[in-house]
């Protein structure tokens, strides 16, 4: 605050100041250590307090400023401060403080500018610092998994299937062979897809497999990276074949945002609806009426209703009706 700092128990508050050791009252930002000490950035300068004692680090000692907007600590407890020089001064840039020696980085070490309202430290030991002119990173490079969120496959006829995954993060990734087996033992390579080299996002994709016969299909995807190296998924395997019996699966992915597939198999020839309704048994949506042949089917559902507005969030029911066959599930929806 601007009258100094204020400590709270969950009881009684307990006010401290100038006149108890605080270099400045007007306080920036508050952070604390593994040994329970809190650091305070001040107008005034840097206070460290033990609980007992206050020590205050200035220019004096090493710090760059007195002006201490943004800290920081790291996993191996090296303090860092942010100076913006705020109204008529100049930035200073970062000082590093590892509890004996001061060091300070500006522009000329590669900061992107010299004024530093934040700092934050990743899981890697990055530091980052939010600048007047951008963010800049102090470290290693970041080092991005390849993590894959989901492998799955659609029905698309009754001789086509598509394989859909996504990843939520990728590094160095060239892309996706996709491989192909009967067995589960022996794959041969049926096509690839590009990836995206480096993302922090959440990257989509899909390859369809066309005129397949009746039976069982294995699949995998090798991931390889732009150096040759390469990792495999799980084996998904794929069963097409005229159905035995009238089915509805559970949607997937469940609960999901913003869309989600609903499958189904039909054993003979019929009239089918496919319909979602809420909780109080309102109809939302009609996916399917119409006639169709045997065979696996799946449609996506977008979250909109019949009129083409998007649903709230919530519990909602999907029903299919083949002939005689009546099957319900429930799904959620999260917005």
């Amino acid at each position: 605050t601007d009258g100094g700092v204020s400590k709270f128990d969950g009881t009684n508050w307990t006010k401290y100041d100038t006149s108890d050791g605080l270099a400045h009252n007007r306080v920036y930002s508050i952070t604390i250590d593994s040994d329970d000490n809190k650091w305070f950035g001040t107008r005034g300068g840097v206070n460290k307090f033990d609980g007992t004692n206050w020590t205050t680090y200035t220019t004096s000692d090493g710090l760059a400023d007195t002006l201490v907007n943004s800290i920081s600590i790291d996993s191996e407890d090296n303090k860092w401060f942010g100076f913006n020089g705020r109204f008529e001064r100049e930035g200073k840039g970062i000082s590093k403080f590892d509890g004996t020696n001061w060091t300070t980085y500006t522009t000329a070490d590669g900061l992107a500018n010299n004024k530093v309202f934040s700092i934050a430290i990743d899981s890697y030991g990055n530091k980052w610092f939010g600048t007047e002119g951008g963010v800049s990173a102090l470290g290693n490079p970041v080092t991005i998994p390849v993590e894959l969120v989901s492998f799955n496959y659609m029905y698309k006829t009754d001789n086509e299937v598509e394989l859909i995954w996504a990843t939520a993060s990728e590094t160095n990734n060239y892309g996706f062979e996709i491989e192909r087996s009967i067995d589960g033992i022996n794959f041969e390579k049926i096509g690839f897809v590009n990836g995206s080299g480096n993302s922090f996002s959440l990257k989509e994709y899909s390859f369809t497999d066309k005129d397949l016969s009746n039976g069982t299909y294995y699949y995998r995807l090798k991931q390889i990276d732009f150096d040759g190296s390469y990792s495999y998924t799980d084996i998904l395997t794929v069963e097409l074949s005229i159905p035995e019996k009238f089915t509805l699966f559970q949607n997937y992915p469940n609960p999901f945002n913003p869309e989600t597939i609903i499958k189904y198999q039909l054993p003979e020839q019929t009239n089918v609806t496919l319909k979602i309704y809420n909780q109080l048994g309102q109809e939302v949506m009609t996916l399917i009426d119409e006639n169709k042949e045997s065979g696996n089917y799946q449609v996506k559902w977008d979250g909109r209703n019949n009129q083409g507005q998007m649903v709230s969030s919530g519990i909602y029911f999907y029903q299919l009706k083949a002939g005689n066959f009546v099957q319900i599930r429930e799904m959620i929806l999260l917005r």
